[in-house]
């Protein structure tokens, strides 16, 4: 019974690992949605280059408005990754709120 039991556990864990690297695989062939073209692409590569603070604009997802002066540390084209001189703290910020920028 002892060994019965061996083999459908290791059954399990075989079923189990052809799951998840068919799940991987399928993963790796899926196309990574690239980012939308945006008119703000130019100034936050320059910011992010010359090391300099972007002054923004910025929507929330309750659309209320705030004015922001942030270092940007990173962007993928969808988020733009900055620290925020007004909270005090690293923020992500979506690409697709930004009303307005301006490099500093």
């Amino acid at each position: 019974m002892e060994f019965l039991g061996l083999v459908v556990l290791g059954c399990l864990i075989w079923a189990g690992y052809a799951i998840w690297k068919a799940s991987k695989e399928e993963l790796a062939r899926t196309p990574q949605r690239p980012a939308p073209a945006s008119k703000h692409d130019a100034p936050i590569r320059t910011a992010i280059k010359q090391n300099r603070r972007l002054w923004l604009r910025y929507a929330d997802a309750k659309g209320e408005i705030s004015e922001r002066m942030v270092t940007p540390a990173a962007w993928d084209g969808w988020m733009l990754e900055a620290y925020c001189h007004l909270r005090e703290s690293p923020r992500n910020f979506r690409v697709d709120r930004i009303i307005n920028l301006d490099v500093q």
